[in-house]
Formats: structure tokens, C-alpha cells, sequence
């Protein structure tokens, strides 16, 4: 068996023994200098790695704007569209509307009475503005350059007796659609009495419906 002797002053034997406060020292600094270097090493790539992204996302807006002005365009079409059949609607509707009301005059017309004419017209009223809207923009007031609706209808016909006159007055009165009827002239002529009768509308929406029923 072999043993080791160390000859030297217990001052200067420090074989084996490890100093802890400069390992963690020496780690430290290691770390941190590990830290550092990443640092520098990350953001740069960071950087180049974003500006790759951000290039890469501007090229594919560029290819997507052709895309979506289609499809703008596309939408503006089909609002328009939908506004064109929206506004066919609102006139087949009301030609419907007037079609009956026209039709059944015949049911409210006395034996002895022919109509021999019927003005369907739009009569502006004092301070009406020429677009179609009330002056002051009250309720009832359309948007600009929508077309002026039937306000009034003038029958012409020639009747036998004037009693029949006033009762086919009276008749459309009893319609509701008119909120006044006046008779605007009636003289004798080769056939019989010529009249003339101008009733007002009402409201063109009321007037529209309680002519339907007719």
C-alpha cells in the first residue's frame, strides 16, 4: 500500500479544496455573457425575419386589390339592382293599383252616364319644390329625383240627366280615395250633359290601398 505525503505548511496545502464564491462567479459572467451574445444574435434575425413577413404581406395585398375592387364593383351592381327591382316593383304595383280602380268605375257609373275621358296627373301644390319634397322637409317629403305621384284624376263623360251626375259624384266620394271632388264644368251638348269632375287624392299610399279594395 502506497500513502501520499504532502510535506508542505498547512498554508499552502489547498489540494482538493474548490472556491465556491468564484464558480458562481465565473458562472455568472458565462451566463451573461451567453445572454448577450443571443441578444445580439435574435433581434437582428428578429428583424430580418419580420421585414420578410411584412414584404411578403404587401405583395399579397397587391394581388388582392384587383380582387376586391371586383368586388366592390360587383356590390355596387347588385345595390343597384336591387334598387331597379325595388322601384319595377313599386310601379307594377301601383299600375295594378290604378288597373282595378279603372276597372271598377264601371260597378259605381249610372246607365244613363259614359265617361269619355280620365286624366291621371300630379297637380303641384302651392310651396311643393320641384325635386318632389314638401317645402320645410316635413314627414312626407320624397327624396330628389323620385317621381312626382298621381294627386288628382279629371273624368269627362256625357251623361242624360244631371241627377246622374251628382249621383256618380256621390259614388266616388263614397270610395275614399278622394279627399274632395269638385265639378269643374258641365254643359249641354249634342249627346247630352258634358261634365267634367276633378277629385283630389288622398295620401297616395291611403289613396293606393282603399283603391284596391275597388
Amino acid at each position: 500500500m502506497m500513502y501520499r505525503v504532502n510535506l508542505l505548511p498547512p498554508k499552502l496545502q489547498r489540494e482538493g479544496t474548490i472556491d465556491v464564491r468564484r464558480l458562481f462567479l465565473l458562472a455568472g459572467i458565462t451566463v451573461l455573457l451567453a445572454g448577450f451574445v443571443g441578444l445580439c444574435v435574435f433581434f437582428p434575425l428578429n428583424y430580418f425575419l419580420m421585414k420578410n413577413e411584412l414584404e411578403l404581406t404587401r405583395q399579397q395585398i397587391a394581388e388582392l386589390e384587383p380582387v376586391v375592387n371586383r368586388v366592390q364593383a360587383l356590390r355596387k351592381e347588385r345595390q343597384d339592382l336591387e334598387k331597379a327591382v325595388a322601384e319595377y316593383r313599386t310601379i307594377f304595383r301601383e299600375r295594378k293599383t290604378w288597373s282595378s280602380f279603372i276597372s271598377g268605375l264601371d260597378s259605381i257609373t249610372p246607365v244613363d252616364l259614359w265617361l269619355m275621358g280620365l286624366e291621371i296627373s300630379h297637380r303641384q301644390e302651392p310651396g311643393e319644390r320641384g325635386e318632389g319634397g314638401t317645402a320645410g322637409g316635413g314627414a312626407g317629403s320624397r327624396p330628389a329625383g323620385s317621381p312626382d305621384r298621381p294627386n288628382m284624376v279629371v273624368f269627362k263623360g256625357v251623361s242624360r240627366t244631371l241627377s246622374s251626375v251628382g249621383v256618380f259624384e256621390q259614388h266616388l266620394h263614397q270610395l275614399g280615395v278622394f279627399e274632395r271632388l269638385e265639378l269643374k264644368k258641365i254643359s249641354a251638348g249634342d249627346n247630352g250633359l258634358n261634365f267634367e269632375i276633378t277629385g283630389y287624392l288622398r295620401e297616395v299610399c291611403s289613396s293606393y290601398q282603399q283603391a284596391n279594395k275597388y
